[in-house]
């Protein structure tokens, strides 16, 4: 087995669910190894934000987004295998590098999927989703570690490949904010796609490399201010 690859039994959220709910989001856990970088999206057509090179004018990362490369005792950590830049994200006045509070993606067109490589998962990690202002998945990192069958403590050498994807006929997001309470969420090779991943591409992640799945059903939640 690759040493950045976690066999695991995906569990289950059903979130916000109630009769006649119609929207389909599901979140999935599995990547592509990647050499010195750690997992990449195994999602055909993904276009990967790798911090290394300039991010695709499509996305747009707010203001003080921080991009670092290696360790820092207390202030940041690289993914397991990672060797290349990541984001790291930090509370405001926090007195370390990345101490940026949330970080806010805007995409100029509208998303179908969104994928992540986080390592060592804390409970103060969290991830949204929004389209058109309106939150379609949120998920904290004890939420994101108990995906992978794991606990959010930390642990450095842990790292999972998240892949968010709009199932529905007409369902997408425009927005991805990513935020931390603690120090620190560190991230690297966002993907993102516009078109429909083809068909059976997330749930047999398995058969390229990927590793369980979990579906999340839910309603349009509330708007947020």
């Amino acid at each position: 087995m690759n040493k950045w690859s976690i066999v695991f039994t995906a569990a289950s959220l059903m979130l916000g669910l109630g009769a006649g709910a119609a929207n389909a989001y599901t979140l999935s856990i599995g990547g592509t190894p990647a050499p010195g970088e750690g997992l990449k999206s195994s999602v055909p057509g993904a276009v990967t934000v790798t911090f290394d090179e300039p991010i695709p004018s499509l996305l747009t990362y707010s203001a003080g987004a921080t991009v670092v490369q290696g360790n820092v005792g207390g202030q940041y950590a690289a993914p397991p295998g990672d060797g290349s830049k990541y984001l790291t994200i930090s509370p405001k006045g926090s007195g370390v590098v990345g101490a940026s509070g949330p970080i806010t993606i805007t995409a100029s067109q509208d998303l179908k999927y969104f994928g992540f490589y986080a390592g060592s998962l804390d409970s103060y990690n969290s991830i949204k989703f929004l389209s058109k202002g309106v939150t379609v998945g949120t998920f904290g990192g004890t939420q994101l570690a108990a995906l992978a069958n794991t606990v959010a403590n930390g642990d450095q050498s842990k790292g999972f490949y998240y892949n968010f994807a709009a199932d529905g006929a007409g369902e997408f997001f425009d927005t991805v904010v990513m935020d931390s309470s603690g120090i620190a969420f560190e991230t690297d090779n966002h993907a993102f796609r516009t078109a429909v991943p083809e068909a059976g591409t997330i749930a047999g992640l398995a058969a390229i490399g990927a590793i369980g799945a979990a579906t999340l059903l839910q309603r349009r939640g509330q708007k947020v201010a």
